[in-house]
């Protein structure tokens, strides 16, 4: 290290080659993270706006879904032959053997019913009292189902969601459902002869909503809820999933925290399995569910590692070109003066013919003049000197 700081101080060559690097070197550095950080700024803005129209076409998808569960139970309780067996059930006593028949009749109804909708998981009548009198499974008859807590309950088809549905966790099941339950009223006086509800598998939302729409391999969109106030994925699947492979999920990540927080909004963070994440995160208030949309940092910024790699590449070539550049430059600008330094050390030397090129009209070239100049002055004097030493002897 001492040799070459020698060897600098002692080479106007090198001083010229290292000071117009590191003044060259500096530039391209900085134009090189001005570029990289645009870049990485960009490719993020483009990721989080891909994830924001993926989301809110999930959220669409969503309000199709649930309304069309809705539409499902008002279009079973407006069946005419459900409104009359349920109203012959009603005026029926239970001792009577016409009871058994009318209860089978309506039981063989909601089954073949039950075939074509396969995400629904129990289609129960139940009676004011809230007892089920009839069901696809059997297992529900006699049991009560009050239009309690577990329940959303529509006054009639023209209700919206201002009724939050409540999700639960189904001892029945053994995953998180939903119910949906309304009236069953006669045809003509409008009399409340019972409640007709459903229970609804969640996995099939949840199943519509992890359908990736172009995010990579690693983009996904998913709900988190509160069942049995904890914060939970809404279909059991991907908590077992989860669970299976030895990594129980983390809710307390930035993302989930914000938005079962009622808030909406973006980021970068660390999601529920670990991953540092770009996302976008919703808060559906009607529907008291949260609609995260993530895609792995890695991937979403792979385009600007990329980017990355190419400016290093084009930053190293550039930066070899630039000291070759920087090196001829250096020996051009400094070549005159050498030479006037060669003039001079022969000249020391007593070579008195010696002389600097004049290789210009710039202050190098007046330079070369002033020296031979001086040099022929110098000369003169010499010679007179001599003459006159050779006159006195």
């Amino acid at each position: 290290m001492v040799s070459i700081i020698k060897s600098v101080r002692r080479s106007l060559l090198l001083k010229f080659v290292l000071s117009y690097f590191c003044l060259s070197s500096v530039v391209v550095a900085s134009i090189f993270l001005v570029a990289n950080y645009r870049a990485v700024k960009g490719i993020e803005s483009q990721t989080f706006n891909r994830l924001n129209i993926s989301n809110n076409l999930k959220e669409y998808q969503l309000e199709q879904w649930m309304e069309g569960q809705k539409d499902t139970l008002f279009l079973l309780s407006d069946i005419n032959s459900i409104q009359a067996n349920t109203e012959l059930l009603k005026n029926t006593s239970v001792s009577d053997p016409q009871y058994k028949i009318i209860q089978k009749r309506l039981i063989e109804e909601l089954r073949e019913i039950d075939l074509f909708l396969p995400h629904i998981e129990a289609i129960n009548i139940l009676n004011t009292g809230g007892i089920v009198v009839a069901s696809n499974n059997l297992d529900e008859i006699g049991v009560y189902k009050g239009i309690g807590n577990q329940t959303t309950y529509f006054a009639n088809i023209n209700s919206n969601f201002k009724t939050v549905p409540n999700f639960y966790f189904s001892k029945v099941y053994n995953r998180p459902s939903m119910t949906f339950a309304t009236n069953i009223k006669h045809d003509v006086t409008r009399e409340r002869l019972g409640y007709l509800s459903i229970d609804i598998n969640l996995n099939a939302v949840d199943d519509l909503i992890r359908k990736r729409t172009g995010l990579g391999d690693t983009g996904e969109t998913f709900l988190v809820g509160e069942i049995n106030n904890q914060v939970s994925f809404i279909a059991s699947d991907e908590n077992k999933k989860l669970t299976a492979n030895g990594s129980k999920p983390n809710f307390n990540s930035l993302g989930i925290n914000s938005v079962m927080a009622g808030n909406s909004g973006q980021g970068n963070y660390v999601n529920y399995a670990g991953t540092p994440v770009l996302g976008v995160y919703q808060w559906i208030e009607k529907y008291n569910l949260a609609l995260i949309t993530e895609i792995s940092e890695v991937e979403a910024l792979e385009l600007a590692r990329r980017f990355t790699r190419m400016l290093v590449l084009v930053g190293l070539v550039s930066t070899a070109l630039l000291l070759i550049a920087v090196y001829l430059l250096s020996i051009k600008i400094t070549k005159p003066i050498l030479l006037i330094t060669k003039a001079a050390i022969d000249i020391s030397s007593g070579d008195r013919e010696a002389r600097a090129p004049v290789l210009g009209e710039d202050e190098l070239g007046i330079l070369a003049k002033s020296f031979n100049l001086m040099t022929n002055e110098l000369r003169e004097s010499n010679s007179s000197l001599e003459k006159k030493i050779r006159n006195w002897s």
